[in-house]
């Protein structure tokens, strides 16, 4: 009996000591992945301060940069705007988030991002309620922002009958054209159409 009261604390005693050192291994492991994730986030930090990173895209509220670190190689940052979080991809696959990174050092580096790549982040073209950035749309779409705006907004756009209204009375007559043709030929000899602007002119 009393045997067997050994061999069952015994056994309890080795499964407590076991848990320990496994809860114990994890939070070693989880310190030394947070140590390694707040190194890898200070070095693209370092690379944003010292110009070693390249402005990709903007689409919508994700910011694209680009970056190589020593121990990572190339990588590719992703700046969520409206989530104020950071990504960190390697071939297309998300490797770092900024959930184990300390607050202090995501607000540097978000601050950053948004210091040195602030004209390209707001230098945007709106293409049917997605936001793009300008060098990036120009690049994938092969056509300059004017080009579309000036075919956009060209001689064939539709014009509302008030606009166009105005455009012709802007465009047709102005007050002092029409004082000066009274000076010249006096105001009885102003046609139907000046005497109308001058008419509707002081209302």
């Amino acid at each position: 009996m009393v045997y067997s009261i050994i061999i069952i604390c015994s056994f309890g005693l080795g499964f407590l000591c076991s848990n320990l050192v496994k809860i114990y291994l994890e939070q070693v492991e989880s310190e030394k992945l947070t140590n390694k994730v707040n190194g890898i986030y200070s070095n693209l930090l370092e690379n944003i301060y010292s110009n070693k990173t390249v402005f990709i895209s903007r689409i919508n509220n994700t910011v694209s940069i680009e970056t190589s670190i020593e121990e990572e190689g190339l990588l590719n940052i992703m700046y969520m705007m409206d989530k104020k979080d950071v990504a960190i991809f390697k071939n297309d696959k998300c490797i770092y988030t900024s959930e184990l990174l300390d607050d202090d050092i995501l607000d540097e580096i978000i601050s950053a991002i948004d210091t040195y790549h602030n004209d390209n982040i707001l230098d945007t073209v709106n293409m049917m309620g997605l936001i793009f950035s300008r060098q990036d749309f120009e690049k994938k779409f092969n056509v300059k922002v004017e080009y579309l705006q000036k075919n956009m907004y060209g001689p064939n756009q539709e014009v509302s009958d008030i606009d166009r209204i105005k455009n012709e009375n802007e465009n047709k007559y102005n007050i002092d054209d029409i004082l000066e043709r009274i000076t010249s030929v006096g105001i009885e000899n102003l046609t139907s159409d000046e005497r109308e602007f001058l008419d509707n002119y002081n209302n």
